[in-house]
């Protein structure tokens, strides 16, 4: 067993590990990246490496193309690599020679051929800076090769062969060409309350990315590198009760990439509802939400577990058969690592009280040491062993059921999970564990409406109270708030002034609104913040008007401004990356600065616009649209932004 890693595009795997079959050896830089030095890391022992393995798989042959790659060419013994071992068409082929004999030299040359064409391409591969390495490149097309091109087809083997004068002979290397993009099959979302997992499969190895939304402009993306068969990426910090959109795209080792978009339509998903009180489980239909973590770093005898009683103090759950306990028949063990009994997420927003209320059974006041606590989470937690105690019952007894009641008002406004946590060392002929049973989550609901709002999609904002959201979104509008004083600060936004932190009680049936109001100061009066101008150029000049172009880049300063582009550098505008518009797709992507507020509208004629999406927030660049066009017959589309 080895530690495994993902190195990145500028390395190349060279070990993988047995078992998860995961890279745990790589070389750097990978051919065709240059650098001033190379390096080799193996996140093993050598001697681990078996000694009389067929080759490659042996420690002989992983040395020597260790110190092949560290030093390419040494002692006048030639060696030649590809930057890949897959490639489709078109696509360019990078090859690296190493000769030592040909230090200082500036050039030499390698000839190149694929299985299906006759005939050589002869490329020139100019010296690095690494002495005595040296590089070129060809392109392969599919046909009407050009004089420095290579045509290719699907399953060919390309050939690079160079002739190492001081060894007399040749040496090549070899690389498949690969021009069929994977299939993608059996597209299926499983989507839970705040998370979601997407699963499908390829008719090749291939990449896994997921791009997701809350409309068809796909804003978050996931990925996985690793290449599979079978795909599988969760996603999380979504809403509940929420529609998501998405499609799948793979790409294969060599390139080729498939998008499954659902034939225009795009697929959809969405979240579970979170529970709400007032809420109850009595777990004879089941334990629908509920999970168990058990801590098994120093092994186990039991975890919790949803059955029947029989532990020497019960024989039945409180008011029927089933319960859930620690160890249900009080079999006698040496030893419980903690193991935690976790309730499904419950939603205690709109509420200006809230009470747990369960039944349990037990006796932790004879083993050494046994411990029971209850513990709650909301939804930033991860570690389950630093949340917050509610009540710890170490080194109490309750032989046979007692009701127990917990304020949960503290956590109104948030989610929550309630989470019991067990351990022991017993040394005792009798061992009994922890019966816990009926359990239930009232509250009394407010009836008040808080409304935030914010001039910019940039900046965030916090509201503290009886109920606590943090935020991004222009407005936000919350039903049902318990009564409260409420305290609203916004964040800073760069080149605005910042609203200050506004405080409102709200009544029962109230409502009351926050709004962020940023500003800028704008001396010369042309609609642009001074800080930004000041920033970029030095000062707010007065000659600088709403029209003026920097940068000669098609943009105006002030477009600049509200975009978030840099207007002293002409590559950075506000652009379409890809455009596809036909008469039954639509796929569309551009550029975006993250925080910003974007629209999609449509036009047959460039006069009359109408919106295509609603006013959408950029998390991450591009943000994409997708979707078919038959019904609207739209031919021009262009895209708005606010900051």
């Amino acid at each position: 067993f080895s530690d495994t890693f993902t190195p990145d595009g500028k390395s190349q795997v060279i070990c993988n590990e047995a078992v998860s079959g995961k890279p745990c050896g790589m070389s750097y830089p990978r051919a065709g990246v240059e650098s001033p030095g190379r390096v080799v890391f193996l996140s093993f022992p050598l001697d681990t490496v078996p000694t009389n393995a067929a080759a490659p798989n042996n420690e002989v042959t992983l040395l020597r193309n260790v110190f092949s790659f560290l030093a390419p060419g040494a002692n006048g013994a030639a060696t030649i690599y590809f930057d890949k071992k897959d490639y489709t068409a078109p696509d360019r082929v990078i090859v690296e020679i190493g000769d030592s004999d040909l230090t200082g030299a500036g050039q030499t040359q390698a000839a190149f051929s694929s299985s299906s064409s006759a005939g050589q391409v002869v490329v020139t591969l100019n010296e690095t800076a690494h002495p005595g390495l040296f590089r070129g490149a060809i392109t392969l097309v599919s046909s009407n090769a050009a004089a420095d091109e290579l045509t290719v087809s699907n399953g060919d083997i390309i050939t690079a062969t160079y002739f190492d004068v001081s060894r007399g002979s040749n040496v090549v290397a070899t690389a498949i060409v690969d021009t069929l993009a994977p299939d993608i099959t059996n597209v299926v979302a499983t989507p839970d309350i705040s998370s979601a997992t997407v699963t499908w499969r390829t008719s090749k190895s291939a990449d896994s990315l997921l791009q997701y939304g809350e409309s068809s402009i796909l804003s978050h993306t996931a990925y996985n590198a690793d290449l599979s068969t079978n795909h599988s990426l969760t996603i999380s910090g979504l809403l509940a009760n929420h529609t998501y959109y998405f499609q799948v795209t793979s790409r294969d080792d060599a390139g080729n990439a498939t998008v499954d978009d659902n034939h225009g339509a795009l697929y959809t998903f969405t979240t579970v509802q979170t529970l709400r009180p007032p809420w109850s489980d009595d777990f004879e239909s089941g334990a629908l939400g509920w999970t168990v973590v058990t801590d098994t770093n120093y092994g186990y005898d039991f975890e919790w577990t949803l059955g029947t009683p029989n532990n020497g103090l019960q024989t039945s759950g409180h008011n029927s058969s089933t319960a859930w306990g620690s160890d249900l028949n009080g079999q006698n063990v040496s030893f419980i690592d903690h193991t935690y009994l976790i309730s499904p997420e419950i939603d205690l927003s709109g509420l200006s009280e809230a009470k747990l209320t369960f039944w349990h059974c037990f006796d932790f006041s004879s083993a050494p040491y046994e411990e029971g606590q209850l513990l709650i989470r909301t939804g930033g937690s991860t570690s389950l062993s630093s949340l917050p105690v509610l009540a710890d019952y170490s080194g109490d007894s309750a032989p046979d059921w007692r009701k127990e009641t917990n304020d949960l008002t503290a956590y109104v406004g948030q989610t929550v999970q309630l989470v019991w946590e067990y351990a022991g060392v017993f040394g005792i002929s009798q061992y009994y564990g922890w019966l816990v049973d009926d359990v239930s989550i009232t509250g009394i609901a407010g009836s008040g409406k808080i409304v935030i709002s914010k001039n910019l999609g940039e900046g965030s904002y916090t509201l503290t109270g009886p109920l606590r959201r943090t935020g991004k979104a222009a407005i936000t509008t919350i039903s049902n708030a318990p009564p409260g004083e409420y305290t609203v600060k916004f964040s800073d936004v760069t080149f605005y002034q910042t609203p200050t932190a506004q405080t409102n009680t709200l009544d029962d049936g109230g409502t009351v609104n926050f709004d962020g109001n940023y500003t800028f100061i704008d001396v010369n009066s042309n609609g642009i913040s001074d800080a930004w101008e000041k920033y970029y150029f030095g000062a707010a000049g007065t000659n600088r008007t709403q029209f003026a172009d920097s940068d000669g880049d098609g943009m105006s300063d002030y477009a600049e401004f509200i975009a978030g582009t840099n207007p002293t550098n002409a590559a950075s505008k506000f652009i379409f990356v890809s455009a596809v518009v036909q008469t039954n797709r639509v796929q569309l992507k551009w550029s975006v600065i993250p925080g910003r507020l974007y629209q999609l509208d449509g036009s047959t004629d460039l006069i009359n616009w109408t919106p295509v999406t609603g006013w959408q927030q950029a998390v991450t660049s591009p943000m994409s649209y997708s979707g078919t066009n038959a019904a609207t017959g739209l031919q021009f589309f262009r895209v708005d932004v606010e900051p």
